[in-house]
């Protein structure tokens, strides 16, 4: 349908707004498709529309339930509402699903790390490692999960290696210098 299209081509950084107006014509045209909401929800999260975002989310979900792409970015919308139980079960159940999904292992590591869980957040950041082991991002993460007040010195050597991909990239870089900060002098 052209609006489908029309809204694919608004799905560029900074016309998310535009996106999120033509979507919504998708699934009135398609309402058994699992993706039309989908693009939809995505369109809605790149507008800021987090809640709406979620909706269409559940409801691309209702129609595919092993749609991990949807699971992951339904766990984030619940993530950025501060929903961190129910973000963990999306992405739990997306690597049910889907085992060496990308997202559902970095984010969930992710959230784990900042809920002190660095065990569980471990073994799923080891996870997204392996499956992009060249990608800063999650380089910077066994860093974090080093970061321990008794062992800065194995959190700098980390976040040295996270940051050599990218040198410009930021987050490493000030989290390394906070590492660096906790040597003893």
């Amino acid at each position: 349908p052209p609006h489908d299209e029309v809204a694919l081509l608004y799905l560029q950084p900074g016309h998310a707004a535009d996106a999120a107006r033509h979507f919504p014509a998708v699934p009135a045209l398609r309402p058994a498709s699992a993706v039309a909401f989908f693009n939809l929800g995505s369109a809605r999260q790149a507008a800021g529309q987090f809640h709406e975002a979620a909706a269409d989310y559940q409801h691309a979900l209702t129609l595919d339930p092993a749609d991990t792409a949807a699971r992951v970015n339904l766990g984030n919308m619940y993530l950025l509402d501060g929903r961190t139980t129910e973000a963990a079960t999306e992405y739990r159940a997306a690597l049910r699903s889907k085992p060496d999904d990308f997202g559902a292992h970095n984010n969930l590591g992710r959230l784990l790390l900042n809920l002190g869980e660095s065990g569980e957040a471990s073994a799923h950041i080891e996870a997204a490692v392996r499956l992009k082991p060249a990608d800063p991002e999650t380089r910077v993460h066994p860093a974090a999960v080093s970061l321990d007040p008794n062992r800065p010195h194995a959190a700098v050597l980390h976040f040295r290696d996270a940051t050599r991909p990218r040198p410009g990239w930021a987050p490493p870089r000030r989290a390394r210098s906070r590492g660096r900060d906790a040597l003893p002098r």
